[in-house]
């Protein structure tokens, strides 16, 4: 008897039991003969063993289905999830500056933009950008100078509306 992870949408005719996992089912392939549950051999007194072949056959379609279906599943998984940002491009630099002068129209303070460490962004109907960005404040307040956490709202090129700063908040160590 063989056990199989898959969905109930890819192989049908096929018996399930449910799992109490999301919606991954346990599906049992059963044998083709009686005679194989008594241990009987499945090749025939003719030497045809087309039973055994068609039974592995199956199962290598499903196994195939199956990975077929966790890889597309994985990529189903990256849509409307944040992706973590490998390098800086100067246009994630230009978010993280104008986030920082943004910010510092808002809020009358002189912070300086010093570059962004780490961020990731989520395509939406534009795109979120959340960036860890280190500033430098005035020496009359040093205190304002680390890191921030920043999140930034880029729509599509095509919309009338503008980057909106959505949060702004310094990131204690």
């Amino acid at each position: 008897m063989a056990f199989l992870l898959t969905n109930t949408l890819c192989i049908p005719g096929m018996q399930v039991a449910a799992v109490p996992r999301r919606s991954l089912l346990v599906a049992r392939a059963t044998a083709a003969r009686s005679s194989e549950h008594r241990g009987e051999p499945a090749v025939s007194s003719s030497g045809d063993s087309s039973g055994g072949r068609r039974r592995a056959m199956m199962l290598l379609a499903a196994a195939t289905t199956v990975t077929a279906v966790s890889s597309s599943a994985r990529a189903a998984q990256k849509v409307g999830a944040c992706e973590d940002i490998k390098t800086m491009s100067p246009y994630v630099e230009e978010i993280g500056n104008w986030a920082v002068t943004a910010f510092n129209e808002l809020t009358d303070e002189k912070l300086k933009f010093r570059g962004v460490v780490r961020g990731c962004k989520q395509v939406v109907a534009g795109t979120n950008y959340e960036l860890d960005v280190e500033t430098e404040g005035p020496a009359s307040a040093s205190y304002l100078s680390g890191s921030y956490l920043v999140k930034v709202f880029d729509p599509l090129p095509s919309s009338t509306e503008g980057r909106q700063l959505k949060k702004f908040v310094k990131v204690l160590l």
